[in-house]
């Protein structure tokens, strides 16, 4: 059996003044709280019994939070909460009185109005924020950045949100600034200054040769992913220190950092592909 991997948490404690948010007490009125939701229901747990067999126990258990208000994400807890915890604070209530009854009800737009409450994401957390500010009678402003997928933004708009796309990310990234993530291959990163903000910019290395050789290589229509394995075997060329394998070309091939194209291509690519476009 493999050993279990496991490294000390060595961090100083950083005297969070927000840490208090996670004692027992607090977690058990955020508990209430979604509760009082009618959507509510208790999340499933799906017995992993392989893995609880390879890791040498008894059983091992998943909690499955893909079916959390029909939103497939848990986000939505947190920012449910955070609107409760902020209406209450406004109304020097408790928030244990912010029941979802009482957050629809017409005391509550009697004595709180409507409030709008923004967030900048591109995932689930930006639809959970849109979906309970549309349930508890408030207004939501999501701000995307460039680049996020159509989808993200339909599912976030549906639920009744302001969205828009902000152009942040893409101007860092026309620059060749690094966002997040591992370091793809080919790059390495510098520290650097923009706008006043510490950030990295990407710069090539030497292994980008061996990149270009592989987008060069799979260009040719008679070659295939094992043709390229093979000659990075047999002129003894490793990726990481390791054989390039097909899984590692198919993930260099989609990533979109090696690709150069300004926004008007970026965005004739984006009608191509359309939903529209996609009608059988």
């Amino acid at each position: 059996m493999e050993v279990i991997k496991w490294s000390a948490n060595k961090m100083p404690k950083s005297g969070d003044q927000q840490l208090s948010v996670m004692a027992l007490d607090e977690v058990q009125r955020a508990r209430r709280f979604h509760r009082s939701f009618p959507q509510y229901a208790v999340a499933p747990l799906a017995r992993l019994s392989r893995m609880a067999g390879q890791l040498g126990l008894k059983d091992v258990f998943v909690k499955d939070e893909s079916y959390r208000f029909g939103l497939n994400a848990f986000k939505v807890l947190g920012g449910s909460f955070a609107m409760a915890r902020y209406i209450a604070k406004e109304l020097g209530k408790s928030v244990d009185e912010m029941s979802y009854d009482y957050l629809t009800s017409n005391q509550l737009k009697q004595e709180f109005g409507q409030a709008t409450f923004f967030t900048a994401t591109d995932g689930n957390h930006g639809r959970g924020v849109a979906w309970a500010a549309n349930r508890l009678g408030q207004k939501a402003v999501v701000h995307m950045p460039k680049g996020s997928s159509k989808s993200r933004f339909d599912n976030i708009a549906r639920e009744g949100a302001k969205v828009t796309i902000e152009e942040v990310n893409y101007s860092r990234c026309t620059k060749g600034y690094y966002m997040r993530g591992r370091t793809p291959y080919g790059f390495d990163t510098e520290p650097i200054v923009m706008d006043g903000i510490k950030t990295k910019k990407l710069v090539e290395n030497a292994e980008m040769d061996f990149a270009e050789l592989i987008y060069q290589m799979y260009a040719e229509p008679s070659s295939s992913y094992g043709d390229i394995t093979r000659y990075f075997v047999a002129h003894d060329i490793k990726v990481y220190g390791k054989a390039l394998t097909r899984a590692f070309i198919a993930q260099l091939l989609r990533n979109p950092v090696y690709v150069k194209a300004d926004m008007a291509i970026s965005q004739r690519s984006a009608a191509v592909i359309s939903p529209a476009s996609r009608a059988f």
